[in-house]
């Protein structure tokens, strides 16, 4: 009778999970040795085949028993007497964009959302064959009823393929950064079973424009006039046309480019958000932020953060410029000396990255 029993509880089991969706599987590899996991999607998009994805599961993990809404796998990771919980999910195609996800995420922190012009500056892109991933890590705000800040440590996957896979923790800020390189290393072992991670596999998740996007190539990027010691970005976003590390004797500076669709979100609410990077107070009127035109069509932003104290102000320096139907954005961040000392090449990038129509 018992053993009658214990049959028929297994068998009822196996019904009620084939019904949603398939098994989530783990694989225990020789003793000592990493873990690797293989997970199947639930609900890939119509007419998509189901991907299937592999990762190694770090040292002091364990993937925790049963099925959770919204998620593909749920795991506890432990360091010594700290322990968070990270959790896996994916959803068809794109789920929305990077942007969307950013700003969903940025909203359980009680964070304002972002723009896109804004994305690289929250992200830490990676790559591996055709995966293209973000790594994302923010403090949020605390809310009434004393609700400390929590922080969150994710990361966005997408598979090129059919599907977009998310790992996520969110817990106490000082609990997370034991666990950060173990999450980050999480995210970047996934890998899509049966060789669909090569790179000649097929289109790669970092192909093509981003959400938001003007798209470009390549020789969108002949003539521009380039530094000797401005040192490209050999991985930068897909958000991004370009991105450039500067170092001088005053410290280092960050010169991104950026093509978004038509006025990239209008002159003004650009304006107040990049006021705001800098803890400045937003202006009502374009009038009120002084600018510069360079060679015709480029508009100029130069902001200088307040005087904190500390002797170090950021600055930053921002070009927009009509294109085609869309706007570019070329930005220059760093320490008020340093931005100074690129100022002019940064100006000579604006002008020679605008259409014949935008030079003097």
């Amino acid at each position: 009778m018992w053993v009658r029993a214990c049959l028929l509880l297994l068998f009822l089991t196996i019904g009620l999970g084939g019904c949603e969706r398939d098994e989530i599987q783990a694989y225990q590899a020789p003793k000592d040795a990493p873990r690797i996991g293989l997970a199947t999607a639930a609900t890939p998009a119509a007419g998509a085949r189901r991907p299937e994805m592999t990762w190694t599961v770090p040292k002091g993990w364990r993937q925790l028993p049963g099925e959770r809404a919204m998620r593909v796998a749920t795991f506890e990771a432990t360091s010594g007497a700290n322990t968070v919980e990270v959790a896996v999910s994916a959803f068809p195609g794109r789920a929305g964009g990077l942007l969307s996800n950013m700003n969903r995420w940025r909203g359980q922190l009680n964070l304002d959302p972002i723009a896109q012009d804004d994305v690289s500056e929250h992200l830490t892109p990676f790559s591996k064959g055709n995966l293209r991933g973000f790594v994302l890590d923010m403090i949020g705000r605390g809310g009434g009823n004393n609700n400390a800040p929590k922080r969150m440590i994710g990361a966005i996957i997408e598979d090129g393929v059919s599907m977009t896979w998310f790992v996520k923790a969110m817990d106490e800020p000082s609990k997370l950064d034991d666990h950060k390189a173990s999450i980050v290393g999480f995210a970047q072992s996934f890998r899509l079973a049966g060789g669909a991670n090569s790179a000649s596999g097929g289109a790669g998740a970092g192909q093509g424009p981003s959400e938001g996007s003007a798209g470009h190539n390549h020789s969108d990027h002949a003539g521009w006039q380039i530094p000797a010691h401005w040192k490209p970005d050999s991985n930068p976003s897909t958000i991004l046309m370009a991105a450039y590390d500067a170092k001088n004797a005053a410290g280092e500076v960050r010169i991104t480019v950026t093509a978004l669709k038509g006025d990239g979100g209008g002159v003004l609410p650009n304006i107040n958000r990049w006021r705001n990077q800098l803890g400045l107070a937003p202006v009502a009127r374009i009038d009120d932020q002084p600018t510069q035109r360079i060679g015709g069509q480029a508009m100029v932003v130069d902001l200088l953060a307040a005087d904190d104290g500390s002797g170090a102000r950021q600055r930053m320096v921002v070009a927009t410029l009509p294109r085609q139907g869309n706007t570019l954005f070329i930005k220059m961040a760093g320490i008020n000396e340093a931005v100074e000392k690129e100022k002019q090449a940064f100006e000579q990038l604006v002008l020679s990255s605008g259409s014949p129509h935008t030079h003097p």
